[in-house]
């Protein structure tokens, strides 16, 4: 059987480098560890977070599956990460084949949420999160935050107002 997984940045951990699939996660993860000899973007990627002491997380996207099943999922989590912008450093990446089904881009919204669930603040999210070729803002975060989560509190919403105030005040130099 065979599982997808994914090579995650370990200082931003939102942040997904490559994509890949194996019979033995492990294993591959640790052949990933010692290529970092090359030209490839994601041996230079290794080798940067190697130099800083550090080491990508390997997160399993999914498991028990046929070879064939982990080839067409390979791709559909690449295309799904590529739509996110996310820097993948995949030497080949792959684009869309018959069978393998390509989805709308993410709902910005939905994205939001599920970013926020699973615990990146609202600063984080606005890193990433692209709409129409640009950033979206906090205050657009927030107020998504704010009608969908009842945990969203009064003190990020503090922090939302006064990004939005400095928004519209001129700077003084």
């Amino acid at each position: 059987m065979y599982a997808v997984y994914a090579l995650v940045d370990p200082d931003e951990i939102y942040k997904v480098c490559y994509i890949g699939m194996s019979q033995n996660v492990c294993r591959r993860f640790t052949q990933h560890l010692q290529e970092i000899n090359g030209n490839s973007l994601k041996a230079k990627w290794l080798k940067s977070l190697r130099d800083r002491n550090r080491v990508p997380y390997c997160k399993v996207l999914e498991e028990m599956l046929t070879q064939e099943e982990a080839e067409k999922r390979e791709i559909y989590w690449i295309n799904f990460y590529r739509q996110l912008n996310m820097p993948l450093t995949n030497a080949d990446i792959p684009q869309v084949t018959q069978g393998v089904q390509l989805f709308p881009p993410p709902d910005p919204e939905a994205v939001i949420l599920n970013l926020y669930d699973k615990g990146l603040s609202g600063r984080s999210i606005e890193k990433w999160l692209l709409k129409d070729g640009k950033k979206i803002s906090y205050r657009e975060i927030a107020k998504t935050l704010c009608q969908h989560r009842p945990g969203w509190n009064k003190r990020d919403m503090n922090e939302s107002n006064l990004a939005f105030q400095m928004e519209q005040k001129p700077q003084k130099m």
